[in-house]
């Protein structure tokens, strides 16, 4: 059964930033936990996209349960993806409601202001073992290739080592045929450490922790 909407955002497919008219629910707003990310590289040209001059960074609740899972069967995603096949919207669903209530996987929404609108432009998830947390990212299908992937990492991984997860060792893996996400996380400063005939592993250098050695 198709999940009903339930104020949460919605992007349309256009690529023009106006026409995004999907808004998170104010309701939502008063209970938000957030964290302010500055652009290095907001204004996209062509007028594909008009940011504002920070991101927004959440955590994620229920309220983006359909929209995660709108995204995570979005075909561009699911052939980008370690798990390629489509997932059902009850196992997305048991899966995001153990999410919310795990002390150790992460998921943070990033959003942004179009036209004056608040909208999720990705997101990202930190699964914690130990030491070591695991990231990945997602962004919204409708606003891929206008270069907001790095400024959503960027902002996410800022979020989560904010505090206490500081000396967390972060790592990614990437699929070796996916040559842009391997671009993305060379560019926000992971180094690859090895890799197999599929997966490439990374590695966030020390060098990019805000509160290490620079």
């Amino acid at each position: 059964m198709h999940p009903s909407r339930v104020g949460q955002a919605i992007l349309h497919s256009s690529p023009n930033a106006k026409d995004i008219t999907g808004r998170l629910g104010e309701d939502l707003a008063p209970t938000r936990e957030l964290f302010h990310h500055t652009l290095r590289g907001a204004s996209m040209a062509d007028g594909k996209a008009q940011l504002a001059n920070r991101m927004t960074v959440r955590e994620a609740n229920w309220a983006d349960c359909e929209t995660l899972f709108m995204w995570r069967n979005d075909p561009s995603t699911r052939s980008a993806s370690l798990e390629t096949g489509e997932v059902s919207w009850e196992s997305h669903g048991s899966w995001f409601r153990a999410a919310l209530s795990s002390s150790t996987r992460h998921i943070f929404i990033v959003e942004a202001t179009f036209a004056e609108s608040i909208s999720s432009v990705g997101m990202c998830r930190f699964d914690v073992e130990n030491e070591t947390a695991e990231v990945s990212i997602n962004l919204n299908p409708s606003l891929r290739g206008k270069g907001l992937s790095l400024e959503v990492l960027s902002a996410a991984l800022d979020y989560f080592r904010n505090g206490s997860r500081s000396e967390t060792t972060i790592i990614a893996r990437v699929r070796v045929d996916n040559p842009a996400s391997l671009r993305l996380f060379e560019r926000a400063g992971f180094e690859r450490t090895h890799e197999d005939a599929s997966v490439a592993m990374f590695e966030l250098a020390k060098s990019k922790n805000p509160d290490g050695p620079s």
